[in-house]
């Protein structure tokens, strides 16, 4: 099983800002999270993967909610394509479709958690440890968000 963070950000629809929120409600609902092609080990996706939801925009960086991967990364069909709005979400090519969807009531501050995780090496430069779309961490640090999120 692998262990992921799946990166969304404020999105931009004819100069418009929708916030991380909005497209997080809607990834959430329609059980579906959106991938690039090219974003790094996309092909070590499996069906059974957990993920952890990191948001950033206006509001800050946090950690919003959990799901279970159900597919293996696939081309975007026009169904999904119907909930796309704005960029970058347009740009992207591919999706997994999700299950045991769940997106926390008190959103963790990324920032109360990024000291303690390993795959941040740079710790007073954490927030570049998120950039990009997807990002595998260790089972480790997996657990130690979803700990810090219960207390949140």
């Amino acid at each position: 099983m692998n262990y992921w963070i799946f990166v969304v950000k404020d999105h931009l629809e004819a100069g418009r800002k929708i916030p991380v929120e909005e497209i997080l409600d809607i990834r959430a609902r329609e059980r579906f999270w959106l991938l690039s092609s090219r974003a790094a080990r996309i092909r070590n996706m499996e069906e059974g993967d957990e993920a952890i939801f990191y948001a950033t925009g206006e509001r800050g960086r946090f950690f919003a909610g959990r799901a279970r991967l159900h597919s293996k990364p696939k081309p975007i069909t026009d169904s999904i394509r119907f909930y796309i709005r704005g960029s970058p979400s347009e740009a992207l090519t591919h999706y997994v479709e999700l299950d045991s969807v769940e997106l926390w009531k008190n959103p963790l501050n990324a920032e109360e958690v990024a000291p303690s995780l390993s795959f941040i090496k740079k710790k007073e430069k954490w927030p570049m440890a998120f950039r990009g779309s997807i990002r595998r961490i260790s089972e480790e640090d997996y657990n130690k968000i979803l700990e810090r999120a219960v207390q949140a």
